[in-house]
Protein backbone atom coordinates (compact mmCIF):
# COMPACT_ATOMS: atom_id res chain seq x y z
CA UNK A 1 0.00 0.00 0.00
CA UNK A 2 1.44 3.32 -1.08
CA UNK A 3 1.90 6.22 1.34
CA UNK A 4 3.48 8.58 -1.20
CA UNK A 5 2.58 12.26 -1.05
CA UNK A 6 -0.37 13.30 -3.19
CA UNK A 7 -0.74 16.32 -5.45
CA UNK A 8 -4.18 17.93 -5.46
CA UNK A 9 -3.12 21.14 -7.21
CA UNK A 10 -5.09 20.32 -10.38
CA UNK A 11 -8.26 20.70 -8.30
CA UNK A 12 -7.61 24.44 -8.12
CA UNK A 13 -8.48 24.71 -11.83
CA UNK A 14 -11.46 27.04 -12.22
CA UNK A 15 -13.10 24.99 -14.98
CA UNK A 16 -12.65 21.39 -13.89
CA UNK A 17 -11.63 21.74 -10.27
CA UNK A 18 -13.38 22.20 -6.96
CA UNK A 19 -16.24 24.66 -6.82
CA UNK A 20 -17.40 26.48 -3.69
CA UNK A 21 -16.54 26.46 -0.01
CA UNK A 22 -18.07 23.06 0.75
CA UNK A 23 -15.81 21.30 -1.74
CA UNK A 24 -12.67 23.22 -0.77
CA UNK A 25 -13.32 22.51 2.90
CA UNK A 26 -13.81 18.82 2.10
CA UNK A 27 -10.40 18.66 0.44
CA UNK A 28 -8.77 20.62 3.27
CA UNK A 29 -10.25 18.23 5.82
CA UNK A 30 -9.17 15.20 3.80
CA UNK A 31 -5.57 16.41 3.55
CA UNK A 32 -5.54 17.26 7.26
CA UNK A 33 -6.72 13.76 8.19
CA UNK A 34 -4.12 12.11 5.96
CA UNK A 35 -1.33 14.15 7.55
CA UNK A 36 -2.43 13.83 11.17
CA UNK A 37 -3.24 10.13 11.45
CA UNK A 38 -1.05 7.05 10.96
CA UNK A 39 -1.73 5.41 7.60
CA UNK A 40 -1.88 1.98 9.24
CA UNK A 41 -5.22 2.78 10.89
CA UNK A 42 -7.48 3.30 7.90
CA UNK A 43 -10.66 2.87 9.91
CA UNK A 44 -9.71 5.61 12.37
CA UNK A 45 -8.71 7.96 9.58
CA UNK A 46 -12.03 7.36 7.90
CA UNK A 47 -13.93 8.17 11.09
CA UNK A 48 -11.82 11.30 11.58
CA UNK A 49 -12.79 12.35 8.07
CA UNK A 50 -16.50 11.62 8.32
CA UNK A 51 -17.22 13.04 11.78
CA UNK A 52 -16.52 16.71 10.87
CA UNK A 53 -18.43 16.30 7.60
CA UNK A 54 -21.53 15.20 9.49
CA UNK A 55 -21.12 18.06 11.96
CA UNK A 56 -21.04 20.54 9.08
CA UNK A 57 -23.97 18.75 7.44
CA UNK A 58 -26.11 19.40 10.51
CA UNK A 59 -25.27 23.10 10.31
CA UNK A 60 -25.11 23.48 6.53
CA UNK A 61 -27.47 26.44 6.46
CA UNK A 62 -25.57 28.41 9.10
CA UNK A 63 -22.08 27.55 7.83
CA UNK A 64 -22.57 27.66 4.07
CA UNK A 65 -26.06 28.92 3.36
CA UNK A 66 -26.76 25.51 1.82
CA UNK A 67 -29.59 23.02 2.24
CA UNK A 68 -28.66 19.61 3.62
CA UNK A 69 -29.19 18.05 0.20
CA UNK A 70 -26.97 20.53 -1.64
CA UNK A 71 -24.28 20.10 1.03
CA UNK A 72 -24.37 16.31 0.62
CA UNK A 73 -24.21 16.53 -3.17
CA UNK A 74 -21.34 19.00 -3.15
CA UNK A 75 -19.46 16.79 -0.70
CA UNK A 76 -19.98 13.74 -2.89
CA UNK A 77 -18.86 15.74 -5.92
CA UNK A 78 -15.69 16.70 -4.05
CA UNK A 79 -15.06 13.00 -3.32
CA UNK A 80 -15.10 12.25 -7.05
CA UNK A 81 -12.73 15.08 -7.92
CA UNK A 82 -10.38 14.12 -5.10
CA UNK A 83 -10.40 10.50 -6.27
CA UNK A 84 -8.95 11.49 -9.66
CA UNK A 85 -5.74 12.50 -7.86
CA UNK A 86 -5.31 9.25 -5.90
CA UNK A 87 -3.62 6.33 -7.70
CA UNK A 88 -4.60 2.72 -7.19
CA UNK A 89 -2.97 1.13 -4.18
CA UNK A 90 -2.67 4.35 -2.19
CA UNK A 91 -4.11 4.17 1.31
CA UNK A 92 -5.94 7.48 0.80
CA UNK A 93 -8.25 5.71 -1.64
CA UNK A 94 -9.34 3.36 1.15
CA UNK A 95 -10.07 6.31 3.42
CA UNK A 96 -12.17 8.02 0.76
CA UNK A 97 -14.06 4.85 -0.24
CA UNK A 98 -14.56 3.88 3.40
CA UNK A 99 -16.26 7.19 4.10
CA UNK A 100 -19.13 6.44 1.73
CA UNK A 101 -20.83 3.64 3.72
CA UNK A 102 -20.42 5.63 6.94
CA UNK A 103 -22.21 8.55 5.33
CA UNK A 104 -24.86 6.32 3.80
CA UNK A 105 -25.69 4.95 7.25
CA UNK A 106 -26.91 8.42 8.18
CA UNK A 107 -29.82 8.09 5.78
CA UNK A 108 -31.52 11.29 4.65
CA UNK A 109 -29.63 12.65 1.64
CA UNK A 110 -26.59 10.40 2.03
CA UNK A 111 -27.42 7.52 -0.29
CA UNK A 112 -25.56 5.71 -3.03
CA UNK A 113 -28.10 6.54 -5.70
CA UNK A 114 -27.48 10.26 -5.31
CA UNK A 115 -23.76 9.55 -5.42
CA UNK A 116 -24.21 7.34 -8.47
CA UNK A 117 -25.97 10.16 -10.29
CA UNK A 118 -22.88 12.34 -9.81
CA UNK A 119 -20.61 9.51 -10.93
CA UNK A 120 -22.64 9.28 -14.12
CA UNK A 121 -21.98 12.96 -14.75
CA UNK A 122 -18.20 12.78 -14.41
CA UNK A 123 -18.18 9.62 -16.57
CA UNK A 124 -18.84 11.85 -19.56
CA UNK A 125 -15.24 13.08 -19.23
CA UNK A 126 -13.79 9.68 -20.23
CA UNK A 127 -10.17 10.22 -21.28
CA UNK A 128 -10.28 7.26 -23.67
CA UNK A 129 -13.51 8.20 -25.44
CA UNK A 130 -13.39 7.95 -29.22
CA UNK A 131 -16.06 10.67 -29.39
CA UNK A 132 -14.62 14.18 -29.30
CA UNK A 133 -17.08 16.64 -27.78
CA UNK A 134 -15.68 20.15 -28.49
CA UNK A 135 -17.46 21.98 -25.68
CA UNK A 136 -16.38 19.33 -23.20
CA UNK A 137 -12.66 19.21 -23.99
CA UNK A 138 -11.61 21.42 -21.11
CA UNK A 139 -13.24 19.05 -18.64
CA UNK A 140 -11.86 15.85 -20.17
CA UNK A 141 -9.83 13.89 -17.64
CA UNK A 142 -6.26 12.87 -18.37
CA UNK A 143 -5.54 9.17 -18.86
CA UNK A 144 -4.05 8.93 -15.39
CA UNK A 145 -7.00 10.71 -13.78
CA UNK A 146 -9.42 8.44 -15.63
CA UNK A 147 -7.64 5.37 -14.29
CA UNK A 148 -7.69 6.80 -10.76
CA UNK A 149 -11.42 7.53 -10.96
CA UNK A 150 -12.19 4.03 -12.22
CA UNK A 151 -10.03 2.55 -9.50
CA UNK A 152 -12.02 4.44 -6.86
CA UNK A 153 -15.43 3.48 -8.26
CA UNK A 154 -14.30 -0.15 -8.64
CA UNK A 155 -13.46 -0.14 -4.93
CA UNK A 156 -16.91 1.32 -4.19
CA UNK A 157 -18.40 -1.45 -6.36
CA UNK A 158 -16.57 -4.15 -4.40
CA UNK A 159 -17.71 -2.62 -1.11
CA UNK A 160 -21.33 -2.40 -2.26
CA UNK A 161 -22.17 -6.06 -2.91
CA UNK A 162 -25.93 -6.39 -2.21
CA UNK A 163 -26.92 -9.10 0.25
CA UNK A 164 -29.93 -9.97 -1.90
CA UNK A 165 -30.19 -10.55 -5.65
CA UNK A 166 -30.56 -6.83 -6.26
CA UNK A 167 -28.29 -5.02 -8.68
CA UNK A 168 -25.12 -3.41 -7.38
CA UNK A 169 -25.46 0.38 -7.67
CA UNK A 170 -22.27 0.62 -9.71
CA UNK A 171 -22.71 -2.35 -12.07
CA UNK A 172 -23.36 -0.18 -15.12
CA UNK A 173 -19.95 1.51 -14.81
CA UNK A 174 -18.25 -1.88 -14.54
CA UNK A 175 -20.05 -3.23 -17.60
CA UNK A 176 -19.39 -0.08 -19.62
CA UNK A 177 -15.65 -0.31 -19.06
CA UNK A 178 -15.47 -4.05 -19.71
CA UNK A 179 -17.47 -3.53 -22.90
CA UNK A 180 -15.36 -0.55 -23.97
CA UNK A 181 -12.08 -2.42 -23.54
CA UNK A 182 -12.91 -5.99 -24.48
CA UNK A 183 -16.07 -6.09 -26.56
CA UNK A 184 -15.29 -3.61 -29.31
CA UNK A 185 -12.93 -4.02 -32.34
CA UNK A 186 -10.38 -1.36 -31.46
CA UNK A 187 -7.59 -2.98 -33.46
CA UNK A 188 -7.09 -4.66 -36.82
CA UNK A 189 -6.83 -8.44 -36.52
CA UNK A 190 -4.32 -8.72 -39.38
CA UNK A 191 -1.56 -6.44 -38.13
CA UNK A 192 -2.63 -5.34 -34.65
CA UNK A 193 -2.84 -1.65 -35.52
CA UNK A 194 -5.35 0.22 -33.39
CA UNK A 195 -8.20 2.29 -34.78
CA UNK A 196 -7.94 4.72 -31.87
CA UNK A 197 -4.73 6.20 -30.40
CA UNK A 198 -2.52 3.48 -28.98
CA UNK A 199 -2.36 5.08 -25.54
CA UNK A 200 -6.17 5.26 -25.40
CA UNK A 201 -6.53 1.58 -26.31
CA UNK A 202 -3.94 0.55 -23.74
CA UNK A 203 -5.72 2.60 -21.08
CA UNK A 204 -9.08 1.02 -21.91
CA UNK A 205 -7.57 -2.39 -21.22
CA UNK A 206 -5.75 -1.09 -18.15
CA UNK A 207 -9.03 0.24 -16.77
CA UNK A 208 -10.81 -3.08 -17.38
CA UNK A 209 -8.03 -4.85 -15.51
CA UNK A 210 -8.41 -2.39 -12.64
CA UNK A 211 -12.08 -3.27 -12.31
CA UNK A 212 -11.27 -6.97 -12.17
CA UNK A 213 -8.31 -6.61 -9.83
CA UNK A 214 -10.17 -4.44 -7.33
CA UNK A 215 -13.72 -5.72 -7.75
CA UNK A 216 -13.46 -9.15 -9.36
CA UNK A 217 -15.51 -10.82 -6.64
CA UNK A 218 -18.35 -8.30 -6.88
CA UNK A 219 -18.35 -8.57 -10.66
CA UNK A 220 -18.49 -12.38 -10.58
CA UNK A 221 -21.33 -12.29 -8.03
CA UNK A 222 -23.35 -10.07 -10.36
CA UNK A 223 -22.59 -12.40 -13.27
CA UNK A 224 -23.68 -15.45 -11.26
CA UNK A 225 -26.93 -13.76 -10.30
CA UNK A 226 -27.44 -12.66 -13.91
CA UNK A 227 -29.51 -9.85 -12.46
CA UNK A 228 -28.91 -7.12 -15.04
CA UNK A 229 -31.76 -7.09 -17.48
CA UNK A 230 -31.38 -4.63 -20.33
CA UNK A 231 -33.93 -1.89 -20.78
CA UNK A 232 -36.01 -2.16 -23.96
CA UNK A 233 -34.89 -0.16 -26.93
CA UNK A 234 -36.73 3.02 -27.67
CA UNK A 235 -37.41 6.32 -26.00
CA UNK A 236 -34.64 7.39 -23.68
CA UNK A 237 -34.15 3.96 -22.14
CA UNK A 238 -31.21 2.89 -24.27
CA UNK A 239 -29.28 -0.30 -23.56
CA UNK A 240 -27.20 0.39 -20.45
CA UNK A 241 -26.17 -3.22 -19.99
CA UNK A 242 -25.91 -4.11 -23.67
CA UNK A 243 -22.77 -5.79 -25.06
CA UNK A 244 -20.27 -4.55 -27.59
CA UNK A 245 -20.26 -5.73 -31.19
CA UNK A 246 -17.81 -8.59 -30.57
CA UNK A 247 -19.93 -10.31 -27.93
CA UNK A 248 -22.87 -12.23 -29.35
CA UNK A 249 -24.30 -13.52 -26.09
CA UNK A 250 -27.07 -12.28 -23.84
CA UNK A 251 -27.20 -8.70 -22.63
CA UNK A 252 -26.54 -7.79 -19.03
CA UNK A 253 -24.25 -9.66 -16.69
CA UNK A 254 -23.83 -13.41 -16.96
CA UNK A 255 -21.22 -16.15 -16.82
CA UNK A 256 -21.10 -16.27 -20.62
CA UNK A 257 -19.90 -12.68 -20.66
CA UNK A 258 -17.45 -13.32 -17.81
CA UNK A 259 -15.87 -16.12 -19.84
CA UNK A 260 -15.69 -13.90 -22.91
CA UNK A 261 -13.74 -11.28 -20.94
CA UNK A 262 -11.22 -13.90 -19.87
CA UNK A 263 -10.61 -14.99 -23.44
CA UNK A 264 -10.35 -11.41 -24.67
CA UNK A 265 -7.79 -10.47 -22.04
CA UNK A 266 -5.55 -13.23 -23.35
CA UNK A 267 -6.06 -12.04 -26.93
CA UNK A 268 -5.43 -8.34 -26.33
CA UNK A 269 -2.26 -9.04 -24.37
CA UNK A 270 -0.57 -9.59 -27.73
CA UNK A 271 -1.63 -6.11 -28.85
CA UNK A 272 -1.23 -3.79 -25.86
CA UNK A 273 2.02 -2.25 -24.68
CA UNK A 274 4.24 -4.16 -22.28
CA UNK A 275 3.26 -1.91 -19.37
CA UNK A 276 -0.25 -3.41 -19.52
CA UNK A 277 0.94 -7.04 -19.47
CA UNK A 278 1.33 -7.06 -15.70
CA UNK A 279 -2.21 -5.80 -15.01
CA UNK A 280 -3.60 -8.35 -17.50
CA UNK A 281 -1.78 -11.22 -15.80
CA UNK A 282 -3.00 -9.98 -12.44
CA UNK A 283 -6.57 -9.73 -13.72
CA UNK A 284 -6.54 -13.27 -15.11
CA UNK A 285 -5.15 -14.57 -11.83
CA UNK A 286 -7.82 -12.63 -9.94
CA UNK A 287 -10.59 -14.12 -12.06
CA UNK A 288 -9.31 -17.61 -11.39
CA UNK A 289 -9.01 -16.91 -7.67
CA UNK A 290 -12.51 -15.51 -7.21
CA UNK A 291 -13.96 -18.37 -9.26
CA UNK A 292 -12.32 -20.81 -6.85
CA UNK A 293 -13.46 -18.80 -3.83
CA UNK A 294 -17.08 -18.62 -4.94
CA UNK A 295 -17.25 -22.25 -6.09
CA UNK A 296 -15.78 -23.50 -2.81
CA UNK A 297 -18.31 -21.47 -0.86
CA UNK A 298 -21.11 -22.90 -3.00
CA UNK A 299 -19.95 -26.49 -2.57
CA UNK A 300 -19.58 -26.00 1.18
CA UNK A 301 -23.11 -24.67 1.40
CA UNK A 302 -24.82 -27.45 -0.54
CA UNK A 303 -22.88 -30.21 1.22
CA UNK A 304 -23.24 -28.89 4.77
Amino acid sequence: MSVASLDFSILQDKIRGLQGDVQYDTLELFEKVLKSSPSSDIAQQTRNFVTPILASFSNAKELYGETELSFALETYDAFLLISTCIPSGHYAQDVLAGALPLLEQQGKMWNMWEFKRLVRGIWNNDATSEVDVPDNNEERLSLGEWLNLNSFIAKCFENNIPQSSSVNAFINFALWEMRSALEEPWYEEKDGTTVIPREAFDMKVRVACEWINLAGRALLVQCLRNCCEDHPNGGNQGRPYGPGSLFQGRVGSGLERWGFWKRRLIEVKAIVGEEVHGPIDEALAKMKAVEAEVSEAFVARITS
